[in-house]
């Protein structure tokens, strides 16, 4: 089976995005910083997954992904914690 990879990089994006959102909303204050911490969560668990059990090498193309990673965790949890704040 060929499965195109691009569907599983763009579910993978928006549940990061909709799983940041949601922990946004429930904090009051400090997007960013929950954001990286959310974010670092779920780029060491990706990346155990793909280097420990998939035996991946790490190139630029990894790189590039877990930095998009990082950046739609921060964006999501700072859209979260001002969608709390303005229905306050």
């Amino acid at each position: 089976m060929n499965f195109d990879k691009s569907g599983v990089d763009s579910a993978v994006f928006i549940s990061v995005f909709i799983g940041s959102l949601y922990y946004g909303i429930f904090n009051k204050k400090k997007g960013i910083q929950n954001g990286i911490k959310l974010g670092l969560l779920i780029i060491v668990v990706l990346s155990l997954f793909n280097f420990v059990i998939f035996l991946n090498k790490f190139s630029i193309k990894s790189l590039i992904y877990y930095t998009l990673i990082l950046i739609v965790s921060i964006v999501g949890n700072i859209l979260g914690v001002n969608k709390k704040s303005s229905r306050s």
